[in-house]
C-alpha cells in the first residue's frame, strides 16, 4: 500500500468518527428536548396535589435534560473551533480544547439518562 492510500483511508476514518459523533449529539439533543417538551405536554393531566418531592424531582429532571442540550451544543462548538485550529496546523490549541470533551460527553449522557429516568419516574407516580 502507497502512503496516499493509506491517507485516504485516514481520511475516510476522520469523515466517518465526524459524522458519527455529529448524529451522536444530535440524538442526544433530540431525545432530551422530545423527553422535556412531551413532560410539559402531560402536565395537565397530572394529579393536581402533588408534593415538594415530586415537583422537585419533575424540574431537577427538566435541568438535567436541558443542561445535555447545552453541553451538546457547547460541545459541538468546542469541536468547530477544534477542528478549524487543527486544520490551521495549531496541533496544541487544538489539543487543549479537546482535554475535557470526553468528560463534557460523559456528564451530557447521564443528565440525559438520569433527566429522563426522573421524568419517568414523576409522570408513573402522578398520572391521573
Amino acid at each position: 500500500m502507497t502512503e496516499k492510500d493509506n491517507s485516504i483511508s485516514r481520511e475516510s476514518l476522520f469523515e466517518a468518527i465526524v459524522k458519527e459523533a455529529g448524529e451522536f449529539y444530535s440524538l442526544i439533543v433530540k431525545v432530551s428536548s422530545l423527553f422535556l417538551a412531551g413532560s410539559l405536554v402531560f402536565l395537565n393531566y397530572l394529579k393536581k396535589n402533588q408534593g415538594l418531592e415530586y415537583v422537585t424531582i419533575l424540574f431537577f429532571g427538566w435541568f438535567l435534560l436541558v443542561l445535555a442540550i447545552a453541553l451538546a451544543a457547547f460541545i459541538r462548538l468546542k469541536n468547530l473551533e477544534s477542528g478549524k485550529l487543527a486544520l490551521s496546523g495549531d496541533f496544541e490549541k487544538a489539543r487543549k480544547l479537546d482535554e475535557n470533551k470526553e468528560l463534557m460527553s460523559t456528564l451530557m449522557t447521564w443528565s440525559m439518562i438520569i433527566g429522563i429516568t426522573l421524568l419517568l419516574i414523576f409522570g408513573y407516580t402522578n398520572l391521573t
